[in-house]
């Protein structure tokens, strides 16, 4: 029997394990993220307003039918 058939979470070697390295962003992947992180900042915007306007339509809708 293989050494990785005896676990279900089998781990290579090294995996998880902090090496001291560290990686610069170039200045367009910085843009990018930037640009990225914006896009997301949008839509999540966009659908809050959405569910609120769409959540407080509903609400008054439904009293306006209960008082007539």
């Amino acid at each position: 029997m293989a050494e990785h058939d005896k676990d279900d979470h089998y781990q290579v070697p090294g995996e998880g394990v902090p090496t001291g390295e560290s990686y610069e962003m170039t200045p367009e992947e910085k843009k990018a993220r930037a640009r990225r992180n914006i896009a997301i900042a949008v839509g999540v915007l966009a659908f809050v307003v959405i569910v609120y306007s769409t959540t407080l339509l509903r609400m008054t809708q439904n009293m306006g039918g209960a008082a007539g």
